[in-house]
């Protein structure tokens, strides 16, 4: 089961009454006792396999609302890659030295 706190349409509905619009979009993922087959594509480790484990999804607003569209097409109701990589985290909400960060600093760069 795959549950999205706030829904889809909650964030598109917050985002479609801010000036400006949003720039990022942050998926939380969490897996309380095991990643499930359908998330293989988070490329868990055994222990995540086996025991659960979270993560982070971060993109951009455009990108999130492909995503979405994507999501929803698919019918399963399981939320998928973003098919762009993980956008690093921001500087200016803390950074972060972690290897994908770092080796996808340029995509904020544009």
């Amino acid at each position: 089961m795959t549950e999205l706190t706030p829904g889809n349409a909650e964030i598109a509905e917050r985002a479609s009454k801010m000036e400006p619009p949003p720039e990022l979009v942050y998926r939380r993922l969490n897996f309380p006792e095991r990643v499930p087959p359908e998330y293989d594509w988070t490329d868990p480790d055994e222990n995540m396999r086996r025991y659960g484990g979270g993560g982070v999804q971060r993109m951009t607003y455009d990108r999130w609302v492909a995503v979405k569209e994507r999501e929803e097409a698919r019918g399963n109701g399981h939320v998928g890659p973003t098919g762009g990589g993980n956008l690093p985290r921001p500087k200016e909400h803390g950074g972060c030295e972690c290897a994908v960060c770092q080796a996808n600093a340029w995509m904020l760069a544009r």
